[in-house]
């Protein structure tokens, strides 16, 4: 659930004049793009949109949804286009009973189908949208890599038709499939909900440790790599380690990064802890009358 200084999991892909897609849509989402870019750029945005991915099955990496998809179909009224949502199969249950009580158009396609050799041939309404979604946001690649959490816990690779590779890990323990699916990456964003001390919590949660998000950034060879998704024990943001300053950066609410950049991304971490220094400013930050 979304605390005082962190939301949850949702991560904007700006294609530019092409439009973007979202990784995951937790809770809370269409309230932080409106933050980020103001409530009448906001709605460009949602309804430029190509698609919407979701890792898995848990609510704070989807329950958004509803209400992200119920505006677009407000804000591109009558004749509004069925957004592609890839997700694992016991979304698309959660969808149409939300859909029942308000319109938001959308077409549910399994995860199933964006692995690299799905068990069964996708269907011709998959492949058209696919190949829609690649041709509007300039892909090579849109692909789903089965990973270790939950069951139906996936992560994204895309590739850009201008040499760029992004791969977001969305909720997993460290995994070789993910080591592979990441080789040469241009940006590896990886889950990092423990510090290093917790590997008991983090092997009973099938969860990553910030030292092995980093060890899967080297592994993989990423260029650069982006640790997300902290535990809620940990109000801002976790311990910083120097040693894997060269290379990494730490994620927080309403960061924006062009690929342009990545060269300088690991020299803002030090502001970044620095702006999220622990103050304390009582429970609720009201002051006594």
């Amino acid at each position: 659930m979304p605390s005082k200084y962190r939301n949850v999991t949702s991560i904007y892909i700006n294609c530019f004049q092409r439009g973007g897609m979202l990784l995951d849509c937790g809770e809370g989402t269409l309230g932080q793009l409106t933050r980020r870019f103001g409530a009448a750029k906001v709605k460009q945005i949602v309804c430029g949109l190509a698609c919407i991915w979701v890792s898995h099955i848990h609510a704070d990496h989807h329950a958004g949804l509803p209400r992200l998809l119920a505006a677009r179909a407000n804000w591109l009224g009558t004749g509004c286009p069925p957004l592609p949502v890839f997700g694992p199969w016991p979304l698309e249950r959660i969808l149409l009973n939300m859909a029942a009580l308000e319109p938001m158009p959308h077409l549910f396609f399994n995860q199933t189908s964006l692995v690299a050799q799905p068990k069964e041939q996708p269907s011709p309404g998959f492949l058209a949208a696919l190949n829609k979604v690649k041709s509007q946001l300039g892909l090579k690649t849109l692909q789903s890599v089965l990973v270790v959490h939950c069951a139906h816990a996936y992560a994204a690779v895309l590739e850009g038709e201008a040499g760029w590779k992004l791969v977001f890990s969305g909720d997993t323990r460290p995994c070789d499939q993910l080591v592979a699916a990441a080789q040469d990456a241009t940006l590896l964003i990886h889950e990092a909900t423990f510090e290093d001390e917790l590997i008991e919590d983090a092997k009973a949660k099938r969860h990553s440790l910030t030292c092995e998000a980093v060890e899967i950034g080297s592994k993989s060879k990423a260029y650069r790599t982006i640790l997300t998704h902290f535990s809620q024990r940990y109000p801002k943001i976790p311990k910083i380690e120097s040693s894997f300053l060269a290379t990494t950066c730490i994620a927080f609410d309403l960061m924006s990064i062009n690929l342009q950049d990545l060269p300088r991304l690991p020299s803002h971490v030090p502001a970044v802890a620095l702006l999220c220094k622990d103050v304390d400013d009582g429970p609720d930050d009201i002051p006594n009358p």
